[in-house]
């Protein structure tokens, strides 16, 4: 958690009073959800496989985690690694984990959905949207 502790040190010096930028930390684990509270983040992005870019969590890990932690906890919904175009068949498994992580107590969720030309999927976004706080994912334009 040294980028949490140096971030804190950091954002002192160069931002405006009241202005203080907010401190996500993208977890994999429990532990890393705890090592960032404890290091000064504000908010978790959980997730798994970081390797691929992350993936959405299982509903065991969310549960877990929200034990842990006192921070709000964010969801990645992403069925798979590789690009942000998804199936139908792929949009399915995203709206029944996005139901499944709701109920669970997620505070909100990441996700980014692309159209073939490479642009956001504004229309699909939304249809999920009202269910939970939405995030578009950093990796997606």
């Amino acid at each position: 958690m040294l980028i949490a502790r140096w971030y804190r040190r950091h954002q002192l010096r160069t931002c405006p009073e009241g202005l203080l930028p907010r401190l996500e930390v993208c977890a994999d684990s429990v532990a890393a959800a705890v090592a960032a509270e404890e290091g000064g983040a504000h908010r978790i992005e959980l997730c798994d496989n970081l390797l691929e870019g992350g993936t959405t969590p299982s509903v065991g890990k969310l549960l877990c985690c929200r034990r842990a932690v006192a921070l709000p906890v964010h969801v990645m919904l992403r069925p798979r690694g590789g690009d942000f175009l998804y199936s139908a068949a792929e949009l399915e498994v995203v709206e029944a984990d996005l139901s499944a992580l709701k109920a669970a107590g997620a505070d909100g969720v990441v996700v980014g959905l692309l159209r073939a030309d490479g642009r956001v999927d504004e229309v699909r976004l939304r249809r999920p949207a009202h269910v939970v706080s939405l995030y578009q994912h950093a990796s997606s334009p």
